[in-house]
């Protein structure tokens, strides 16, 4: 009996790709308008929080806390479709394929104007890919270094 190696390797790659969906947001993680490390916890943005800025952290490829300092940038103005986009509830788990080719969002902080600052949980499609939605609003921020 043969086999088709190049379509069992495409069957496991997709299949060990398929992803339940994320977690909801948890409470809220207050931090300092510094960048936080990367990967740190995240939760809910209060109901009442008004956004003032996003700072955003921009980590090297081989970041090090010992020796290496992320890249800061700040975006001034409305932030009101990002704030509406991380505030959508992740979707469903999805239990077909899922495509491992999808781009990371940088560490990233919501600050308001008396300095106080939430690292928002990002929601997720399917396969614990962040939704579009997300991608879309930080793109529209114009950011610049501080």
């Amino acid at each position: 009996m043969r086999i088709a190696w190049g379509f069992v390797i495409t069957v496991l790659v997709f299949t060990t790709s398929a992803c339940a969906s994320g977690l909801p947001p948890g409470p809220t993680v207050w931090v300092s308008p510094t960048c936080p490390l990367p990967k740190s916890r995240s939760g809910a943005i209060p109901e009442d929080f008004q956004v003032s800025w996003v700072l955003q952290c921009v980590y090297p490829v081989s970041y090090s806390p010992q020796g290496d300092n992320p890249k800061s940038m700040r975006a001034d103005g409305p932030a009101a479709d990002l704030v509406a986009a991380l505030r959508k509830p992740s979707d469903p788990p999805w239990n077909g394929a899922c495509v491992d080719g999808f781009r990371s969002i940088s560490t990233f902080a919501l600050v308001d104007d008396s300095g106080r600052a939430v690292i928002p949980f990002v929601p997720v499609d399917g396969c614990r890919i962040p939704q579009n939605g997300v991608y879309a609003a930080l793109d529209a921020l114009r950011f610049r270094p501080i």
